[in-house]
């Protein structure tokens, strides 16, 4: 038995896409590298940041949004925010993002102690961690327009579970944020 040659062009293009598409699927792809959003001052939602040197950005699903609510509370002159990755439903990572006394643009330590800036299992924590206030730990401002609702800025934390004795250092922390909630 001989194989004869295709008689049509509509053939021979089912032909090669059949082929190309059996090739295209077939190949597998490197998964992207994680890196940190750009530093913007526009709104954008964006944030990001290393925890011990692994990049940790918002991945949010239908429970916890990436972001969540931001706000200024101008009677307490706090801004605030959370981020959340979920990798699936047994991997929930959020940092915090907190400043007291915050007027505008400046930089602020970070003093407020008892609330949780790094909850998650990420890198295999599993634990809450706290500021470890033996170091210095600050928030940047570079934008603050309650107006339009937008604050960006930057931030660094060295933070501790003290009942495992654990740290971690929180750097190259960077967000812009829109839409914030003032109240």
């Amino acid at each position: 038995m001989t194989i004869q040659p295709f008689k049509n062009a509509i053939a021979q293009n089912v032909f090669l896409f059949v082929v190309f598409t059996v090739f295209l699927f077939s190949c597998k792809k490197e998964p992207e590298p994680l890196t940190l959003p750009p530093a913007t001052q526009t709104g954008e939602n964006t944030f990001g940041c290393k925890v011990n040197g692994e990049v940790f950005v918002p991945n949010g699903n239908n429970l916890y949004p990436g972001i969540s609510e931001p706000i200024i509370n101008t009677e307490e002159d706090v801004f605030g925010f959370q981020c959340y990755n979920v990798k699936d439903y047994d991997c929930l990572t959020h940092v915090r993002v907190l400043v007291e006394n915050c007027f505008g643009v400046g930089t602020y330590p970070c003093t407020y102690y008892p609330t949780t800036y790094f909850v998650g299992c990420m890198a295999g924590y599993d634990a809450g961690f706290r500021l470890d206030t033996n170091y210095d730990n600050i928030v940047q401002i570079t934008r603050f327009d309650s107006e339009n609702r937008i604050v960006a800025g930057t931030f660094e934390y060295n933070l501790i579970d003290i009942e495992a004795n654990e740290k971690i250092s929180v750097t190259e922390g960077r967000f812009d944020v829109g839409d914030v909630l003032v109240y």
